[in-house]
């Protein structure tokens, strides 16, 4: 068995990817070349991790296409096994958090090759999107940047991969149901306010539902009114404010309405409890 590279050693090895200074698979098939570079997902080192592993995982996979149809799959159920997106699931204040905030971005890049080249089935498909949302039920460490570690941004990185599972062929509206489901348990169960636009990444998803014309304008403006957070702490009330303030400002910034601005009011008067006073 190859003994694993040190974090010198697989930054080099990294780089030289990166800048096309070797070729990749003189020694090791792309299989094997790709699944070495998953493996400094959960470092603490963000610059093997972040600026060197995921951009070269977003080389190689998106921008080169690497692997064939049956390794995406082989690779996507690795990326959502408990051995990645959810490892040491429900813990709070620990690197594995790292891991599993990285293994969604991979599963966001390998969600993106399905949506250009086709290669899942709706079984597959909905096997990813339960476990996505069961990773945001489980989900407990909230944390935007860490000092020196950088990035873990958890709630940001599973928001991409929800985006890319409502771009599928497969898509449809309980499916879009049951993505809003997680995204709403990632507002419920953060312990603070989140302060990186983590709500900015989240609306994202919401909107693209809009977009593609999988829920309609009603529908969104129910499931984000029947929230009941009467009893939730200020900081959940703050947190589903902020959120509902980035999907209703780029709405009246994409095309101001009647409809887009009743909906609007109607949230802030939801929760921002100061609204009829302004």
């Amino acid at each position: 068995m190859e003994k694993m590279k040190s974090d010198a050693e697989m930054k080099t090895k990294i780089h030289e990817i990166l800048n096309d200074t070797r070729d990749p698979l003189k020694s090791a098939t792309e299989y094997e070349t790709i699944l070495e570079i998953v493996g400094v997902l959960g470092s603490t080192d963000a610059e093997l991790r972040d600026e060197l592993g995921y951009e070269t995982l977003l080389k190689l996979l998106v921008h080169k296409n690497y692997l064939n149809g049956h390794e995406l799959k082989r690779l996507l159920q690795y990326a959502i096994s408990d051995n990645m997106l959810l490892h040491d699931i429900g813990r709070e204040n620990e690197d594995s958090v790292f891991l599993r905030s990285f293994s969604a971005l991979l599963v966001t890049l390998l969600l993106h090759r399905d949506n250009q080249d086709e290669y899942l089935s709706k079984a597959e498909y909905d096997e990813v999107v339960h476990r996505i949302v069961d990773y945001c039920e489980k989900e407990r460490d909230f944390r935007g940047f860490v000092p020196e570690k950088g990035w873990a941004h958890a709630p940001a990185h599973i928001s991409d991969a929800i985006d890319e599972c409502v771009k599928s062929r497969y898509v449809d509206i309980e499916v879009c149901r049951s993505l809003w489901e997680g995204l709403k348990n990632l507002l419920l169960h953060a312990p603070f306010v989140y302060s990186c636009e983590e709500d900015e990444r989240m609306a994202i998803p919401m909107l693209a539902m809009l977009d593609q014309n999988h829920v309609t304008l009603p529908t969104l403006r129910t499931w984000l009114t029947e929230v009941s957070i009467a009893e939730e702490p200020m900081h959940t009330k703050i947190n589903f404010k902020h959120f509902t303030r980035c999907i209703t400002t780029r709405l009246l910034i994409n095309g101001e309405t009647t409809e887009y601005r009743e909906m609007g009011e109607e949230l802030e008067y939801k929760y921002n409890p100061t609204f009829s006073q302004l």
